[in-house]
This record gives C-alpha cells, structure tokens and sequence, in this order.
C-alpha cells in the first residue's frame, strides 16, 4: 500500500517486491520508503520533481532504482543503506550531491553524475567500498573529493573518452596514485590504458613487483606481456598494446 497525500507519497507500506510509483506523483516524501526491505526494484515515474530526506534508507534488498529523466531536488541521505544498490543514475537538474548520500552503499559499483553537478560534497560515496565507475562530464573533475576524482579518472580511461591536454597532465602527475586504485579494483581496462599510453615506461618493474605482492594475476599477466613486448620491439603506444 502507497500512502500518498495529494501529489505527495508519504509512505510506502507495500511489501512487494517490485513497486511502480504511479504517474502523477510529484515528491517522494522524508523516508517514505525507509525500512522497506521486501524491495527489490522501484519505477519513479517522470512527474517525481523531488525526492525527500532519507527517502529510501535502509531499503536494504533494493537492487535497482528507475529515475525520471529530470529532478528537481535531491535531499540528503536518500540512499543510505541500500545494501544492494549496484548501480544509479543521477537526473539531470541535480546541482549538489549532499555528504553521506550513499553512506554504506557497499554494493554500489556505478555512479552517473548529470551535467548540472556543481557541488559534491565530502563524504558522499563514505563506505562504497566497491565503487569503481563514477561517470561525470571531464570539466567537472575538480568536484570531486581525491579518492573519488581518482575513480573518475580511471572510469574516462576505461570508456575511452577524449583526454585535453590538462587532463593528460593530471593523470600523469597523479599516475602512482592512479594505478593504486586500479590495482584494488583490479580494472584491466584503465591498466590497459596506462599502459597503451606510456605512463607506466619508467616505473614499470615497480608496477610489476607491487603487482606480484597484491596477487593480482590478470594485471600481472598485462604488465609481464608489455615488458616483454617493449623489450623486443622498442616502445607501444595506443591501440598497438591489446589486452
């Protein structure tokens, strides 16, 4: 059962496990889905403009969250312990992502940030451990909080997005850091691009070495396979090196 109350939904008391939000409704009310964990996906139809405080917390079985194209506000917290949440689009006209949004999404490995982003505060993806694509237009970089930026940088590797010179620069200075990342997410798609474009030519033996020591076999595999190619046929760039 939907409580709504004009074109507000005030609560949710249904213990289904896929919920379609009727059309019509304009807000979803402060926690007005807190503590439903029965769902599994829930449809939010286009009219929804506003999504309240907390509105979705502690929807712990949640697995998948369908979002109108557009929103007007965002309140903080609307996302906090959903357990299961692996992947979510932000609408576009979102302009701040509150501290704490996702906090404890520990299953959330995908993130899309609108165009209108213009403020991420601190602490907004705290304890996603798993988080490693975070989507978000290249101008808006500097956003983000250092760990997040990093992530964000290697999700423009894997995608294949077009690099400014400054960006080229950033991912330069920052490669160590950046590659420490990659490492932990095991992401052969950002080493591959590290590698395809030179940024592991002096420090490749230290790669190699810190590589073997996290057991991490696949980017091993990758980085052994550069080295040897390097050392028979001089130095690859580009798409010459495949994975």
């Amino acid at each position: 059962m939907l409580e709504i109350l004009g074109d507000v939904l005030v609560k949710c008391r249904d213990g289904s496990v896929h919920i379609d939000v009727p059309d019509g409704i304009r807000e979803i009310g402060p926690e007005a889905f807190e503590g439903c964990k029965t769902a599994v996906s829930i449809c939010l139809p286009e009219s929804v403009d506003v999504i309240g405080f907390g509105a979705f917390k502690w929807c712990s079985g949640l697995e998948t969250i369908s979002m109108p194209s557009h929103l007007g506000r965002l309140e903080t917290g609307a996302f906090q312990y959903c357990w299961k949440l692996r992947s979510l689009r932000i609408p576009e006209g979102i302009s701040t992502v509150s501290r704490e949004h996702f906090l404890s999404c520990n299953s959330l490995e995908e993130i899309y940030l609108p165009r209108s982003i213009s403020r991420v505060e601190n602490d907004t993806f705290r304890d996603c451990h798993r988080l490693r694509r975070i989507h978000i237009d290249p101008s808006k970089l500097a956003l983000l909080p250092h760990s997040a930026r990093l992530t964000a940088m290697l999700t423009m590797m894997a995608d294949g997005a077009e690099w400014t010179e400054e960006l080229r620069g950033m991912a330069e200075r920052r490669r160590f850091a950046l590659f420490d990342v990659a490492l932990k997410n095991k992401d052969t798609q950002a080493v591959h691009y590290m590698l395809g474009h030179g940024m592991a030519d002096e420090v490749l033996d230290d790669w190699i070495d810190k590589t073997n020591r996290q057991h991490c076999p696949e980017i091993l595999a990758m980085l052994l396979s550069y080295k040897h190619r390097s050392c028979a046929g001089g130095s690859i760039s580009g798409d010459e090196f495949e994975l």
